[in-house]
């Protein structure tokens, strides 16, 4: 017993500092976060810039979403929806639409079938092959997603420094129905959004970014499309090579709506999970032993007093070990807390229902994101949108199957 009692011991402390070490991380990403939210409105950097929004299937608020890319408040800009094939819904919903707003310069593509990359890569692929010689900027964004009216100037804005390469925002999930699946998985995201910050180790998230036309030829983006299941993390490494930095710009932190069954959002978790896996090991690594850390120490602590095991001092010990714990995962939920409210405040009664989880439950949803994180350690498969895929160990795809998609996110 006394070597259980030793091995708990040195956990305790590795769990204590990662504690300690996250609430500080938290901390400087919310503060970042709240200062840009107080920047003023940027003006005189307004290049010409085509938006690329890849499109299947008719996600929650579809509508909504069309109407807020037509309406940005942006002076030179064009619009680019691409779709697989004229058979998807999204293509007779965008046709209808596009023709009730005339007002923004747009055009609707058809891409055809993808056969060996991920079917939005392969839309974005073909959409940006031939360019307007005009297009000096390209911005994308994820049909998911809704978009405040100076979302494009705020993500186009820090482009004008030479050091940055590329832009991104991110997603905050609101749940569109008041269901538990929904909000829980609303909880778990927010934690990912606050490691982005004022740091070189931000990465592109697909549905909110941006990046001069010059830099996107110069680091090669469609050739790092090639094969990839992915648009985002598939570029990470390009990026490493170009030296340049890619910024985070809370502005463009987009409101997705998100909705499903337990099954089909524990499913996008591990596609995410599996996606990071391969592409970003770097992220992927430190959620694991992170969330291993943490629920061994706590849950085995709790187990531990529950059968009471040790002496009086030491379960004494446990007993304020576990309260640590508790308040230092309730503090970070505080400080995205915070945050987020100051970035949508029209939103706070769905924003409440995920907040009151992280700040009450985060010890029961690290269970659940250490349940997503490990069912994609041995697979090499996903669904998404619909269609099956295989990533191999060099980052190439192979389609499986398709079938109709069941929409969650992403």
């Amino acid at each position: 017993m006394d070597k259980v009692w030793g091995v708990y011991a040195f956990l305790s402390l590795l769990a204590a500092l990662e504690a300690i070490a996250l609430a500080l991380y938290t901390y400087e990403n919310a503060r970042h976060f709240r200062s840009r939210l107080r920047a003023p409105r940027p003006h005189g950097f307004t290049p010409r810039v085509e938006l690329f929004v890849p499109c299947k299937g008719l996600d929650p608020g579809f509508e909504t979403m069309v109407q807020s890319v037509l309406h940005q408040d942006y002076p030179h800009y064009g619009v680019t929806f691409v779709v697989e094939s004229q058979d998807d819904p999204a293509y007779q919903a965008l046709q209808s639409l596009l023709n009730c707003n005339p007002e923004v310069g747009t055009r609707l593509m058809v891409a055809g079938l993808a056969t060996d990359c991920g079917q939005k890569v392969h839309n974005l692929r073909m959409a940006t092959a031939s360019l307007d010689p005009a297009v000096e900027a390209l911005a994308f964004a994820d049909s998911d997603t809704q978009l405040p009216a100076d979302w494009l100037l705020r993500l186009i804005t820090p482009l004008r420094k030479a050091q940055v390469g590329a832009v991104t925002g991110y997603r905050w999930l609101f749940p569109v129905d008041r269901n538990w699946s929904a909000s829980v998985f609303s909880a778990m995201n927010g934690r990912a959004t606050f490691a982005y910050g004022n740091h070189p180790l931000n990465h592109i998230w697909g549905g909110s970014w941006a990046i001069m036309r010059k830099v996107f030829d110069a680091v090669g983006i469609r050739d790092a499309w090639r094969g990839a299941v992915t648009e985002d993390l598939s570029l990470a490494r390009a990026f490493r090579r170009s030296g340049l930095r890619v910024v985070f710009e809370p502005r463009c932190l987009v409101a997705s709506p998100v909705r499903g069954s337990w099954s089909a959002l524990l499913e996008f978790a591990r596609r995410q999970y599996l996606i990071i896996k391969v592409f970003a090991p770097d992220i992927w690594w430190p959620a694991l032993l992170g969330n291993l850390l943490f629920c061994s120490v706590f849950w085995g602590g709790l187990a531990l007093l529950l059968m009471r095991r040790g002496t009086d001092g030491t379960r004494w010990w446990v007993v304020g070990l576990l309260a640590f714990l508790c308040a230092a995962g309730t503090l970070r939920a505080l400080f995205r807390r915070s945050a987020v409210r100051t970035r949508f405040p029209a939103r706070l009664d769905a924003l409440n229902r995920a907040i009151w989880l992280d700040l009450l439950a985060h010890p029961l949803l690290a269970i659940v994101e250490l349940c997503c994180i490990l069912s994609s350690a041995p697979s090499r498969t996903i669904t998404w949108r619909g269609i099956r895929y295989r990533v191999d160990n060099t980052h190439q795809t192979q389609i499986l199957s398709r079938s109709s998609p069941t929409i969650a996110g992403g």
